[in-house]
């Protein structure tokens, strides 16, 4: 691979690493925005939406 390239596809590696941090930042605050008790708890390990996703057991009738 010539040099040329290769600091070119570096390059372009370091933009998509770029912009997928700034992405997931956005996103992050936005989660933070609507449910900012995730952050303030920090004894709790798993996070609300952890929470939210398991199975409630149904009662049977």
């Amino acid at each position: 691979m010539p040099k040329h390239q290769q600091s070119l596809a570096i390059f372009a590696i370091v933009v998509l690493l770029a912009a997928f941090s700034y992405l997931a930042v956005r996103h992050n605050q936005a989660v933070g925005r609507e449910s900012s008790e995730v952050y303030v708890s920090p004894d709790e390990p798993y996070s609300s939406t952890a929470v939210e996703l398991t199975p409630t057991p149904i009662p049977a009738q």
